[in-house]
């Protein structure tokens, strides 16, 4: 145990020493990135993303699902076709979302890691002009839900589709989620954002976004409508406005601070969430993340 314990201490004492030796300290961070030596082994078609946050509450599909601290960690790993001279990428994502209290222990049968997504993806970036891009994706995910009590759906599937059109003024975007299976919904979210660059390594990127949905969407958010037979009115369920701060620490990994403001604009949704009188049922609400990106 103790040389395990010297062990640590003389690796973080060379790091330091690696560190004080190095004329820019983003030089001593660049012995940790992976895409030198990923090029070097001719692996220049791959790419790694891996990220992780801590947010003050977790918003999902127009619906505040938890209005306490949560945190989740992502990985996603895209493969280039070009090498066998096929357009496009395919990638493969994970991500996970653990809760940091114990406010919703009646519903999670633990607060760590109680949904975990796996996505199968296909990409193609069709360049348009310079500096013109649109970008798609489509995808097939998997929601786990093994932190849950008994009663719960264990498991959905889901397509998904995405476009986003980058270009140097504003970027509109919008994403599609088609759940099959055990429910049918549809969801929608659309939006715009540009990142303004302050300096060299800080930006500061506006979004807008509303998320739409229809009848069946809003049942599964917010529950039967009042009086349950009366269809909800697809459409808008809520607006979003986020403003992140974004920090590029190396030249793989970016450090970022966001604010986030929720409201549901629905009438009926509102009245629903107002009346389930639970820590959760918010129809406004702000919500602040910080969190690390990590590109290789």
């Amino acid at each position: 145990m103790m040389c395990g314990r010297r062990g640590v201490i003389a690796l973080l004492v060379g790091l330091c020493a690696l560190g004080a030796q190095a004329d820019d300290p983003s030089e001593f961070w660049n012995i940790f990135d992976l895409t030198d030596l990923k090029n070097r082994c001719g692996l220049d078609f791959l790419s790694l993303t891996a990220g992780a946050d801590v947010r003050s509450a977790y918003l999902s599909r127009a619906k505040v699902c938890e209005a306490r601290p949560m945190s989740s960690q992502s990985v996603s790993g895209d493969v280039q076709l070009y090498p066998i001279h096929l357009p496009g990428r395919v990638g493969i994502d994970f991500w996970t979302i653990s809760s940091l209290t114990h406010k919703m222990d009646s519903i999670h049968k633990n607060m760590f890691f109680h949904e975990r997504d796996f996505t199968l993806r296909y990409g193609y970036d069709w360049e348009i002009a310079e500096d013109w891009r649109l970008a798609n994706d489509v995808m097939s995910t998997w929601v786990n839900l093994p932190g849950y009590w008994p009663g719960s759906d264990f498991c959905r599937h889901e397509w998904r589709f995405a476009q986003r059109l980058d270009n140097p003024w504003v970027t509109p975007y919008y994403l599609i989620r088609r759940s099959v299976h055990p429910d049918d919904w549809l969801y929608v979210r659309i939006g715009a954002q540009h990142a303004f660059r302050l300096t060299d390594t800080l930006s500061l990127t506006p979004n807008f976004y509303a998320e739409c949905g229809n009848d069946r969407h809003f049942r599964q958010r917010y529950g039967a409508n009042d009086p349950p037979w009366k269809s909800y009115d697809n459409g808008v369920q809520a607006l979003n406005a986020v403003l992140t701060l974004s920090w590029k620490v190396t030249k793989w990994a970016t450090i970022f601070a966001s604010v986030q403001q929720f409201d549901i604009v629905d009438d009926d949704a509102r009245d629903r969430t107002k009346a389930r009188k639970t820590h959760n049922s918010r129809r406004d609400l702000t919500v602040g993340t910080v969190g690390v990106v990590c590109r290789f």
